[in-house]
């Protein structure tokens, strides 16, 4: 009799704690294909509205400087440090005096993150491995990355460069 508590005990486990790993975090996307008329095209992830929790508090941007309404998440009106140190340093100022001007009134068409990378022609691969070593480090250091503070930047989204795209995955929900 102990030996089969001991078996269904095991079992009940081995079932239950997977389930439990996740337990308030949903998926954070899915995968689905952009066009279903062309064969060829990749499948991209597609943000799920709840997988990030979002920080109403700064619903304005106050925190960041801002002062408009966020309609995207955090993360797409940042510059991550990690990803400057990519950039060449000539590519990097430049970048900053030909691009980055204080005005409030400037409506935001495109991801900071997306015109920092095109203007320093940041290679996919480059992004990518450093971007996972973000990661990595970030979830060591006990981050939640399914927080929009600690949230990581989608290498397949945003190097599609389609803005479309781009801002239907980051909207703020």
């Amino acid at each position: 009799m102990k030996k089969n508590s001991f078996i269904l005990l095991m079992v009940a486990a081995m079932v239950l704690l997977p389930a439990c790993h996740n337990k308030g975090k949903p998926e954070l996307i899915s995968t689905t294909s952009i066009s279903s008329a062309n064969p060829t095209e990749i499948s991209l992830p597609v943000y799920i509205p709840g997988s990030i929790e979002i920080n109403h508090v700064n619903d304005y941007g106050e925190e960041d400087g801002l002062n408009y309404k966020l309609s995207f998440r955090r993360i797409y009106y940042i510059l991550p440090g990690w990803l400057s140190e990519l950039a060449e340093a000539e590519a990097y100022d430049n970048f900053f005096e030909e691009q980055v001007t204080y005005n409030p009134d400037l409506e935001i068409t495109e991801m900071f993150m997306v015109t920092f990378i095109k203007h320093c022609d940041i290679p996919k691969h480059e992004f990518v491995a450093a971007n996972e070593k973000h990661k990595a480090l970030s979830i060591s250091m006990g981050k939640d990355i399914y927080n929009e503070y600690d949230e990581i930047p989608n290498a397949d989204i945003i190097y599609t460069f389609d803005n479309e795209i781009i801002n239907e995955y980051y909207r703020r929900e």
